[in-house]
C-alpha cells in the first residue's frame, strides 16, 4: 500500500516566527519612542538656550557696551540742543544768589539799549565783573567805535612793560584825561606802533589807535581811535586789579547821568570826535566792584545820559542791592 500522507498541520502562526515579529516591532516601537524624547528634548532645550542666548542679549544692550534707547536719546539731545548761553545770559528761577548778582538779565537789558540802535544811531554796552565775568554784552559789544575818552591803553601799556605805574605827574592821564601826559605815555611806550602791538597781544582786538590824543585834525581826516564797549570793560576790570581805578576823576552826574544812591562811580567821559559821548566806569558800593562801558554813537548828549542812567540803574538794583 502506497503511505499514508499525514495530514498537515492546521493553518496558523509560527510561534517562533511570531515572537521574532513581535519581538521586531517591540523593538521598532521603542526606538521610536525614543528618538521622539530625544528631538523633544533637544528642542526644549534649544528653546531654553535660545531664551537664555535673548535674555543676555537684552541685558547687553541695556549696558554701556551697546547702542541702549538712552544713548540714542542722548545723540539725538546732542544734535538738537541749544547754544550755550553766555554768562550774560537771562537769569533762571533756580539760579544760585551768587550767580544772580554777577548777571543782569539779558532781555531787560536788550530791551534798553536796543531802544537806542535804530534809525542812524548806534549803542553798545558792555558790563564786567573784577573777575573778567561778562555780567552783559549788548548785541554791538564787539563792534569797533570811537574810543573817544579812552585813555586805559597807554597806561596799561606802561604798566605791563615797566612792571608800575608811571611816576611823574603822570596820574593826571586818569585824574583829568590829561592830553600832552597821556601822548607823552604813548612815546614813553614806544610809539603808536609799539601801542597797537601791545593791543593786539592782549587780545584787544576791537581797539586801535591811528592817532594822538586831542588831534582832532588827524580825525577829521579819517585817521580813527576806536574800540569795542568789551575792550573797554575789560581794560577796566584790569585796572581794577592794580588798584588804580579810583583814579578816574570825571563827574558823570555834571552831564546829567543820575548816579544810584549808594554808589560811587569813578569813570571816564569821551566827546568831542564825531558825536561820540563815550563812559567808561566802576560802579562800587565799597567792596565790590563793576565795570561798565557805554558808547552811545549818533545820539545826542541828553540820550546818552539817559541810556547811561537806565545801564546803572540796572547794575546798582541787580548787582548790588539784590545781593543784600
Amino acid at each position: 500500500m502506497p503511505p499514508t500522507a499525514v495530514p498537515a498541520s492546521p493553518a496558523g502562526p509560527n510561534p517562533d516566527r511570531t515572537a521574532t515579529v513581535t519581538g521586531g516591532k517591540g523593538r521598532r516601537l521603542a526606538l521610536i519612542i525614543i528618538a521622539i524624547i530625544v528631538v523633544i528634548a533637544l528642542v526644549v532645550s534649544g528653546v531654553l538656550v535660545w531664551q537664555s542666548r535673548k535674555s543676555n542679549g537684552s541685558q547687553t544692550q541695556a549696558g554701556a557696551s551697546a547702542p541702549s534707547a538712552a544713548t540714542k536719546s542722548g545723540k539725538k539731545e546732542s544734535a538738537t540742543q541749544k547754544p550755550k548761553k553766555s554768562a550774560a545770559a537771562k537769569k533762571s528761577p533756580s539760579a544760585s544768589p551768587d550767580t544772580a548778582s554777577r548777571v543782569l538779565d539779558k532781555q531787560v537789558m536788550d530791551a534798553i539799549v536796543d531802544t537806542y540802535n535804530s534809525g542812524s544811531g548806534n549803542a553798545a554796552v558792555s558790563v564786567m565783573t573784577s573777575d573778567n565775568l561778562k555780567s552783559y554784552s549788548s548785541s554791538k559789544a564787539s563792534y569797533s567805535m570811537s574810543a573817544a575818552g579812552l585813555y586805559l591803553p597807554p597806561w596799561l601799556a606802561y604798566y605791563d612793560l615797566v612792571g608800575g605805574s608811571p611816576a611823574g605827574g603822570y596820574q593826571s592821564v586818569l585824574s583829568s584825561m590829561d592830553n600832552g601826559k597821556a601822548n607823552e605815555l604813548i612815546d614813553r611806550d614806544g610809539g603808536m606802533d609799539m601801542l597797537n602791538s601791545w593791543l593786539k597781544a592782549h587780545d584787544y582786538d576791537d581797539t586801535s589807535f591811528e592817532h594822538l590824543y586831542g588831534d582832532v585834525n588827524a580825525s577829521e581826516d579819517g585817521y580813527d581811535n576806536t574800540t569795542s564797549s568789551d575792550d573797554a570793560a575789560k581794560m577796566l576790570t584790569q585796572l581794577m586789579t592794580k588798584g588804580e581805578d579810583g583814579l578816574l576823576g570825571y563827574n558823570i552826574a555834571s552831564d546829567g547821568v543820575a548816579v544810584p544812591d549808594g554808589a560811587t562811580v569813578h569813570a571816564h567821559r569821551g566827546m568831542g570826535v564825531g558825536d561820540a559821548y563815550d563812559y567808561y566806569m566802576v560802579v562800587s558800593n565799597g567792596s565790590k566792584k563793576v565795570a561798565v562801558v557805554v558808547l552811545p554813537q549818533g545820539q545826542t548828549k541828553e540820550q546818552a545820559a539817559s541810556l547811561t542812567s537806565n545801564v546803572l540803574k540796572q547794575v546798582w538794583q541787580n548787582m548790588f542791592v539784590s545781593e543784600k
